[in-house]
């Protein structure tokens, strides 16, 4: 669990840095995440997601333009 925490920690960080917000749910089998921000840098967060030896299975269940930020008002940037 405390990797867990690091990894949340770290990512929180890093998501700041470039505009990117979003939700990170955890579940028995499975993690979701859920992203948002500028195209470019989300495209490549998941490249990078995809590329990870430690992520298998990476699929993607919605893509595309947002009307408007749902995790801004979370205190994301």
């Amino acid at each position: 669990m405390k990797l867990l925490y690091e990894l949340l920690h770290i990512s929180r960080e890093s998501y700041k840095r470039y505009g990117i917000a979003g939700m990170f749910i955890c579940l028995p089998e499975s993690y979701i995440l859920v992203i948002e921000g500028p195209e470019e840098t989300i495209e490549q967060l998941y490249r990078n997601i995809q590329n990870d030896a430690l992520h298998i299975q990476v699929t993607t269940l919605r893509e595309g333009p947002i009307a408007s930020s749902i995790f801004t008002e979370w205190g994301w940037p």
